[in-house]
């Protein structure tokens, strides 16, 4: 029976094979830690499975000398975090736009209602970019990273993240330039989409 050392260099050479063994051998106890990180069965197997996808697209790169368990567990605790970020940007935003503000004397009456809508607006037409785009936008502009931090951190080239924003832009620019006046969509995308 072959070890782990001989399927991880099956496994950079791209073998289906030693990605199964891999799978079959880790993935049990990996969701285990990511049921204790997560309490939920769910995000729990899509983080399972986002570490796999991740493993498979980044297997070139893998050392051959590097012991896979720790690589995994690693990048299990790093999905884990960026989900926390990706939540933690989400809840900020949904506070933002859908959480009615106090108001002033001198406020509109329906300026709670604005809000709500350019939220519910907002939030659609992020729905329409694909998962990519989306990540891309979420890490560049809401997160503030820079476009080589996601490069790296997606396993990605930085003309990927740039082609992404600009494709992200365009598609926002376009779903929001009817409810939102021109200085908010300016705000959120940045000019270069007019």
């Amino acid at each position: 029976m072959y070890g782990d050392d001989f399927y991880l260099e099956r496994l950079r050479e791209g073998s289906l094979v030693a990605y199964e063994y891999f799978f079959n051998r880790y993935s049990g106890v990996l969701f285990g830690y990511a049921f204790h990180l997560l309490q939920d069965r769910q995000a729990a197997e899509d983080l399972v499975q986002d570490v796999y996808l991740k493993l498979w697209n980044n297997k070139a790169k893998l050392r051959p000398s590097a012991s896979l368990k720790p690589y995994l567990f690693r990048s299990a605790f790093n999905a884990y975090m960026d989900m926390r970020r990706h939540l933690a940007v989400r809840e900020k935003f949904d506070r933002r736009f859908f959480v009615e503000p106090e108001r002033t004397s001198d406020d509109n009456a329906d300026s709670p209602m604005i809000i709500t809508e350019m939220g519910e607006r907002i939030t659609e037409a992020l729905d329409t970019l694909t998962e990519s785009q989306r990540a891309v936008f979420v890490k560049c502009k809401m997160e503030g990273k820079k476009y080589s931090d996601v490069a790296e951190e997606m396993g990605v080239s930085i003309k990927t993240v740039e082609a992404h924003m600009t494709k992200a832009k365009k598609k926002l620019g376009v779903a929001l330039r009817d409810y939102a006046p021109a200085i908010t969509v300016v705000l959120l995308l940045g000019r270069d989409f007019l």
